[in-house]
């Protein structure tokens, strides 16, 4: 009887479970080169989300197709551009750390991942697509205003239904928060940077 490689049977449990082979190879390489553990291993093959991003809508539409009950003041297509063509789509790939962590520490996880932070229009696409149950920080994006960065948050944790603010740049590592990320394109992937 043939021993089965532990990888081998964790990519067909990941594709028997409705995840996608490019969900396994975005890990799978950090994973054999020691740099992610089993946990996050996993985590990371559950934590995929199919998106497109609309480049043809105007700021003003993604916003209301986003849903949000409430959209900070400053959210505006002034101070966020997004530029683009057409349907895009994407894959968001949360990350979760489960405890505080420096935003040097989130983008240095990303790197490793072959992942870059994901931008506003990324949150506007994710948050008309999917339900929001979890603080969902996209760092690509930033504003800033008096000397103070901010940075898009989408969340259902406050007492105001599903939102669209602007938490403080130095505090989005603090507690429970999601971080949003993608996939870096091809030719600038390399996992062991």
């Amino acid at each position: 009887m043939a021993t089965k490689n532990w990888l081998d049977v964790l990519r067909a449990a990941l594709v028997e479970d409705g995840g996608k082979l490019e969900d396994f190879q975005i890990v799978s390489v950090p994973y054999v080169a020691g740099e992610v553990s089993v946990t996050s291993y996993v985590a990371l093959t559950r934590n995929v989300y199919d998106i497109t991003v609309d480049y043809d809508l105007s700021f003003e539409a993604m916003i209301a197709e986003c849903g949000c009950d409430r959209v900070d003041k400053l959210i505006t297509a002034d101070n966020f551009k997004i530029s683009g063509d057409g349907k895009v789509k994407a894959d968001i790939i949360l990350l979760y750390f489960g405890r505080d962590v420096s935003i040097g520490e989130v983008v240095e996880k990303m790197q490793k991942l072959g992942l870059e932070p994901a931008k506003l229009e990324h949150a506007l696409a994710f948050g008309k697509k999917f339900a929001v149950e979890k603080s969902i920080v996209f760092l690509s994006s930033s504003l800033e205003v008096n000397g103070v960065r901010l940075v898009p948050c989408l969340s259902t944790e406050h007492t105001l239904g599903r939102e669209l603010y602007l938490p403080l740049f130095e505090d989005v590592g603090e507690g429970g928060n999601w971080f949003a990320t993608i996939r870096r394109p091809v030719e600038d992937a390399d996992p062991h940077r």
